[in-house]
């Protein structure tokens, strides 16, 4: 089982988020993918992503 974080790069401008993907076997992480506006609209956006979404993400750090 593979549990999400989520990390935001607090004051910075624009606001930049990379996911974490950790298991008890091995962790994986993207590069600063997100870039919005505001910290507010990146966690939305980040939360708009649907479970197939985040493992075909996964898939792609393997």
């Amino acid at each position: 089982m593979w549990r999400v974080y989520f990390e935001t790069a607090p004051g910075e401008q624009p606001a930049r988020g990379r996911v974490h993907f950790v298991s008890s076997e091995a962790q994986r992480s993207t590069g600063w993918i997100f870039v919005e506006p505001s910290e507010q609209e990146l966690i939305r956006r980040f939360h708009d992503f649907s479970a197939v979404e985040l493992w075909k993400l996964l898939e792609s750090l393997a």
